[in-house]
């Protein structure tokens, strides 16, 4: 039997928080958190997902980062991700974030 690879679109969600992650009001001169150098691989013979990326916020201490994925090009997201591992939920800006 073919193993097949699972392809899908990914969306992260992201909202800024404070060290006491609390939703932080932002100004109206703030910059929304930003995702960027998405970077994603699967594991071979696995339906491990890794994902790298830098999370930019200059405005936060800490970002609600969430994952989303999608089976159809993005017009649903349906596939559940219930077991995230590594940067997910509450995370510090920088470079080269991981989650699995």
């Amino acid at each position: 039997m073919k193993h097949s690879t699972p392809r899908f679109v990914l969306a992260l969600g992201l909202s800024g928080l404070l060290a006491a992650g609390l939703a932080t009001p932002r100004a109206a001169e703030s910059v929304p958190p930003q995702i960027a150098n998405i970077r994603v691989a699967q594991r071979p013979a696995t339906m491990l997902v890794d994902i790298w990326y830098d999370l930019i916020d200059p405005d936060s201490p800490f970002v609600m980062v969430g994952f989303q994925f999608s089976a159809d090009g993005g017009a649903t997201y349906s596939i559940p991700a219930n077991h995230l591992s590594g940067d997910a939920g509450v995370v510090a800006p920088g470079r080269d974030r991981h989650a699995v």
